[in-house]
């Protein structure tokens, strides 16, 4: 019973936080700049320089700026200024090759 809690609670705690940062998942790429204070983030899952929303996992989103936890990430994808969660993932674009050889298969949109 003591697990159970323990992850409600941590639950709640990422829910809390993630209000107070007022995360907004994207389900595209956001085409007018953010608001003064706002930041786009993405997630640790491999991708290319052009993956969308969803694939495969890939998630972006926009939140309240928080220095000590994001990095601006320099991999490349959309073209855009965006961050990413600092010590988290490898931050590198792939190529649609080298997606292809590391993970078996083409990207394919679902």
């Amino acid at each position: 019973m003591p697990e159970t809690l323990d992850w409600k609670q941590k639950m709640e705690a990422s829910r809390q936080r993630n209000r107070e940062l007022e995360v907004r998942l994207c389900s595209s790429v956001p085409r007018k700049p953010l608001p003064e204070g706002r930041v786009l983030v993405h997630n640790h899952i491999a991708h290319t320089k052009d993956m969308p929303a969803g694939l495969h996992g890939f998630r972006f989103w926009t939140q309240k700026t928080e220095p000590s936890r994001l990095v601006l990430c320099k991999c490349g994808w959309q073209g855009m200024t965006h961050y990413h969660v600092k010590g988290v993932g490898s931050h590198k674009s792939l190529t649609h090759e080298e997606y292809e050889k590391r993970f078996g298969h083409p990207i394919q949109e679902s």
